[in-house]
């Protein structure tokens, strides 16, 4: 699975703002008023973000530790000792499940952003060129659904690069070739 790139991230963005911008102007010329989204959904794209990261941040962490697993499907235990049989301390794995979940997860959340944020960016583009009298009471909202898209955007595409397991040796890339575009943490374990 490769990663998400920028230029996929900006193709959403043009759809959506060239879809939301279209969008509203045949409404508004039909005679219909412009759908202007809530303070809400820019409430929840933030909750979204952070709730992404917070998701993340176990894989990341496991990933950075350069734990890759053990044939023992309890995880790394300690030897000897009083201890024997406990899972070792700095042996937390993440389930490989959670991950790919996760990465998914980040994926979907950062093209759902770049389309939102496509959006937002596309119904401002329509109310700011042609001047609307009333445009004080509907730009604070607009804005604040174009940062939290862009918030949710970033996050999804941090969240996505956090799942990424480090190389194993020093002159080695992510998918092994020369130049390489970066592995997840389910590209290591594939044949």
């Amino acid at each position: 699975m490769r990663m998400t790139r920028l230029s996929h991230l900006l193709a959403y963005l043009g759809v959506g703002a060239l879809a939301s911008y279209a969008g509203e102007w045949m409404l508004t010329h039909g005679g219909h008023g412009l759908l202007i989204p809530p303070w809400s959904l820019a409430v929840v794209l933030v909750v979204l973000s952070v709730a992404i990261l917070v998701a993340a941040w176990p894989v990341w962490r496991s990933a950075q530790r350069g734990e890759r697993g053990s044939a023992d499907p309890r995880g790394p235990h300690e030897g000897d000792g009083p201890k024997a049989g406990r899972p070792a301390r700095p042996g937390r794995l993440v389930d490989p499940f959670y991950a790919v979940r996760v990465l998914g997860a980040a994926r979907a959340v950062s093209r759902t952003g770049a389309v939102l944020l496509g959006g937002g960016c596309g119904l401002l583009a329509l109310i700011v060129l042609p001047p609307i009298p009333s445009l004080g009471t509907v730009l604070p909202t607009i804005l604040g659904t174009v940062a939290a898209a862009l918030l949710l955007t970033l996050c999804g595409y941090l969240a996505e690069r956090a799942c990424r397991l480090p190389p194993s040796a020093p002159g080695e890339t992510h998918d092994g070739l020369p130049g390489g575009t970066g592995a997840t943490s389910l590209d290591r374990d594939a044949p």
